[in-house]
């Protein structure tokens, strides 16, 4: 609908919600968070603290599709969570790793990766559940779930060295080489560049075939800015654009 509530009933609705905040299920809570969302109202910081105290108490209650929104919802509204409701998602999302979704995993893991970004590493065992689960359902990722998640890698400092994600990098480079004819410019961008981050060693060589060649049929679709993205991350790979990459471009750049 649209509707932008004015001052006095936003703040008559967070008044009462804080008299029966300690009665909500993790959907109503997370619907909670939405509705605040849409409208571009900030929770004042007792209803905040009362909202993540409340998902701490009923983080046993979650399902995937919850802790994946209320993560990304925290993410886009600019709010820091509580370390005791972080970890709690954070072990919540471990034990359901089983059932999550491509999409609620490259979701969860940008959201996770943003929030941690310069603070702290992600749970290890959480990283090895995620790791299995989306080994299993790579042929489901999407081209931007792929991405995503490879982002999500890098922005947390894992790197394949450490033993922990060999796995599930090859399992995301093999799916975007079979996808890469539905990559879109950001998305390839992203996936090189995340590779370049984590210093993959030896990265598949059909797989910066296969993004080259889709990189120079959509050359007309990228911005100044993700031509160079491109370009940097190939360079930090080691990798030579193919000619009619380069040729693409420049065509592109007249």
């Amino acid at each position: 609908m649209g509707i932008t509530p004015d001052a006095g009933l936003a703040e008559a609705m967070q008044k009462r919600t804080k008299t029966t905040v300690g009665a909500f299920q993790p959907q109503e809570a997370v619907l909670l968070v939405l509705a605040l969302e849409k409208m571009g109202i900030r929770p004042d910081p007792v209803l905040l603290e009362a909202m993540q105290a409340r998902a701490t108490e009923t983080a046993s209650d979650f399902q995937p599709q919850e802790v994946t929104v209320l993560m990304m919802l925290l993410v886009k509204m600019g709010i820091r969570p509580d370390p005791v409701l972080l970890e709690a998602m954070q072990g919540r999302a471990r034990e359901l790793a089983g059932a999550f979704e491509p999409p609620e995993i490259a979701v969860f893991m940008i959201s996770l990766a943003t929030i941690l970004e310069g603070v702290k590493k992600p749970d290890a065992g959480l990283v090895e559940a995620i790791q299995g689960r989306a080994i299993k359902t790579a042929v489901d990722f999407e081209p931007q779930g792929v991405a995503n998640l490879m982002w999500a890698l890098a922005m947390m400092g894992v790197r394949p060295e450490a033993g922990l994600v060999d796995g599930m990098i090859e399992a995301m480079q093999n799916r975007a080489r079979e996808a890469a004819g539905a990559f879109k410019p950001q998305e390839i961008t992203m996936l090189l560049h995340a590779v370049a981050a984590m210093g993959v060693k030896n990265p598949d060589a059909g797989l910066l075939e296969a993004m080259q060649r889709r990189a120079t049929e959509m050359m007309w679709a990228f911005s100044a800015a993700e031509s160079a993205a491109l370009l940097s991350a190939l360079e930090k790979m080691g990798a030579t654009p193919e000619p009619g990459l380069v040729e693409a471009m420049q065509g592109r750049a007249k």
